[in-house]
């Protein structure tokens, strides 16, 4: 599938679907992973799905790579409004249950001191669309 529609009515996309036919953005999602109980920003690389072993349901993953935790000097100038990250790349990929992704953010590129960062911007009230019944356009280009 090239496309997850979130519990908030967004939907996330993942990069290779993105990058080859169109110019959209939504590849990027916050997730959640159980270690430390914070969230996480990657982008979504693909989505498979799977069973673990022959007695397990099939699975929604996805495959995601993620970016650095934010800088924490701006963060704690920025009263929490700036979340600065690198991209990590290849060096940190991981495999989530996709009921762990709970947002589509974006990620811009911006440099600090020389250096390749991206900031995260949310789409205002994403947290609560789905209180209002709020739902995504899908506007499907297919190649």
């Amino acid at each position: 599938c090239a496309r997850l529609q979130l519990p908030n009515g967004q939907i996330a996309r993942y990069l290779w679907k993105e990058t080859h036919f169109n110019s959209r953005r939504s590849h990027n999602v916050k997730i959640w992973i159980t270690l430390d109980g914070k969230p996480k920003v990657g982008e979504v690389q693909y989505y498979i799905e799977c069973r673990i072993d022959y007695t397990s349901p099939v699975e929604a993953l996805a495959v995601i790579k993620l970016f650095s935790l934010p800088h924490q000097e701006l963060l704690r100038q920025s009263h929490a409004t700036f979340v600065s990250c690198q991209y990590l790349e290849d060096a940190c990929t991981i495999v989530v249950n996709v009921k762990l992704i709970y947002s589509v953010v974006a990620m811009i590129p911006h440099k600090l001191n020389d250096e390749d960062r991206f900031y995260m911007i949310k789409k205002p009230g994403a947290d609560v669309n789905y209180l209002g019944g709020y739902s995504e356009e899908d506007e499907q280009i297919d190649q």
